[in-house]
């Protein structure tokens, strides 16, 4: 049987996670950038500012999942993508395959809890 705390933990897992993946040094937001500029920035697999349009647009996908402050999507063809605010800002980070299954594992499991 899991107890209080072991289910606790299941729960906290997927955002902890992506608290380890949004640490760090964030890319800035240049001043003025083309749609196609931000699409390159973004896939550098690192931290990323963007803006709220992008942000916005980004949230309009099929398959999205919130957890905690992250939001994060598929659309079956690449890995998953996060987002997050903080502070009023907007950013974004695309994972790479590894990082992508084991937010799915961990999210996963932490759906068999949130009942």
């Amino acid at each position: 049987m899991i107890t209080n705390e072991e289910k606790q933990e299941y729960l906290a897992a997927p955002e902890l996670y992506l608290d380890e993946l949004t640490a760090g040094e964030v890319t800035p937001m240049p001043e003025s950038e083309t749609w196609d500029a931000v699409m390159e920035r973004i896939s550098s697999r690192e931290p990323c500012e963007i803006d709220e349009k992008t942000y916005y647009s980004f949230l309009k996908s099929d398959w999205h999942t919130a957890v905690g402050r992250y939001t994060f999507f598929s659309d079956g063809k690449v890995p998953f993508r996060v987002l997050w605010t903080r502070d009023g800002r907007y950013f974004f980070r695309q994972l790479n395959r590894s990082q992508s299954i084991k937010l799915g594992r961990l999210e996963g499991h932490a759906a068999l809890f949130r009942r």
